[in-house]
This record gives C-alpha cells, sequence and structure tokens, in this order.
C-alpha cells in the first residue's frame, strides 16, 4: 500500500490511515470517478454560467415585485428558465460518461480486476490487443445503440421539466 501522496499525507494530519487509492478495488474505482467528474467541472460550470446569464433580469424583479424571496425564486423562477442548459448538461455528461476511456486506461489499466474496465476499454482491447476488429465493431454499435436510446429517453423525459420562456 502506498503511503504517499499529499492527500494521504493530509489524511495523516488527522489520524486516518492512507487510502490506497488506485490499488483497492472500492478506492480505484472512487478515484476513476473523482477524476474524471472534475475533468467535466468545467465544461458543466461554463454551460450554467451561459445560462444563468441568459435568464433575463425582469423576469428576477417581476418575481420580486410579486412577493418571491431567496429560494422560492430560485426554485420558481431560475431553475425553470434553467431547464433547457440542464438538459443539455445531463445529456452530454450522461454520453461521454458511458464513453469514458483515457480516465481509468491511464490511471489503472482497467484494475485492480476489472473494477475500473469500461465499454470502451473492451472495445479497445478487442481491437488493437486482440485483433478482433469485428467483434469490437459489434460492441462499438452495441454502445452506438445504447447512447441512442438512453439519450432518447432522456429527450423523453424532459417533456415534463424542460421549459422554454
Amino acid at each position: 500500500m502506498a503511503h504517499f501522496g499529499v492527500v494521504n499525507w493530509l489524511l495523516g494530519l488527522v489520524g486516518i490511515a492512507p487510502v490506497p487509492w488506485l490499488t483497492s478495488e472500492h478506492a480505484a474505482l472512487a478515484t476513476v470517478v473523482i477524476v474524471y467528474v472534475w475533468q467535466q467541472f468545467g465544461f458543466s460550470f461554463l454551460l450554467f454560467i451561459g445560462g444563468l446569464n441568459n435568464i433575463p433580469k425582469e423576469v428576477h424583479e417581476a418575481a420580486s415585485l410579486d412577493g418571491a424571496t431567496g429560494l422560492r425564486k430560485h426554485l420558481h423562477v431560475t431553475l425553470p428558465l434553467l431547464s433547457p442548459t440542464l438538459l443539455v448538461a445531463t445529456v452530454v455528461g450522461v454520453i461521454n460518461a458511458l464513453q469514458v476511456f483515457e480516465q481509468p486506461y491511464v490511471l489503472t489499466d482497467g484494475g485492480p480486476g476489472d473494477s475500473t474496465r469500461t465499454v470502451v476499454m473492451v472495445i479497445y482491447e478487442t481491437a488493437f490487443e486482440q485483433l478482433r476488429f469485428g467483434e469490437a465493431s459489434a460492441v462499438g454499435v452495441l454502445l452506438f445503440v445504447l447512447i441512442m436510446a438512453v439519450t432518447a429517453l432522456q429527450f423523453r423525459l424532459s417533456r415534463r421539466f424542460v421549459h422554454y420562456q
């Protein structure tokens, strides 16, 4: 078990034992998820900043004149007007998550065991390590169909909560 790294050092300062970030099945999966979320955070942040800047100030002023305050204004004005941005962020996020490759490949190569192995890693290994291109293509097509189905489901469910002014 590795006893080095800034996070493990900080944990040691408060009396917590070092965590095997990339050598334990559960910790490795959590580490890959944390790295992936951190990498995607900037894009989502920019989407939401753009969505918030697109909400007219007059709408908030009108809500204030009608007596809406703080949380009520955010729940009944900001969130409905931000729903198209939320839809885009979730659709792009789910598509990217279903195609994740770099983070688990670089951090753990799919291990320990197969705890961080993804479908795209299976496609890569099948095609370029085992040279079974037909099988890899079939898995790729199945992944495409899955992504299309999930995206269609997201758009269908979004009819209930996405409001375009």
